[in-house]
């Protein structure tokens, strides 16, 4: 009997919480094997990978995204994953310094 492959996504072992930040809802997802941590908009269905800060989820780079969602789930927690951790940034405060440079202008 064939064994189906498991898709890159369901090759972790996600744990799995509902939270509002900002009054948005999400879904954060964390690998308990390789601690990888997504987050799901409800409101735009988008899914990305994310640093877990204190008070808030920064977004890693959209490359990082797209390896981690192509990849399987390793395993274990990579070194390169922090290489990868470095990659984030918070949407908010790229809007922030946009609308800073604007009125100084």
């Amino acid at each position: 009997m064939a064994v189906a492959k498991l898709s890159a996504w369901d090759s972790h072992e996600w744990k799995t919480r509902s939270l509002k930040l900002g009054g948005v809802p999400l879904t954060q997802h964390i690998c308990a094997k390789c601690g990888r941590n997504f987050v799901d908009e409800a409101a735009t269905g988008v899914r990305y990978a994310v640093h877990v800060g204190a008070m808030r989820f920064n977004r890693l780079s959209d490359e990082t995204t797209a390896q981690w969602l192509f990849d399987g789930c390793p395993g274990e927690r990579l070194k390169d994953d922090e290489v990868s951790l470095e990659t984030r940034y918070s949407p908010a405060d790229e809007i922030a310094a946009e609308y800073s440079k604007k009125r100084s202008n």
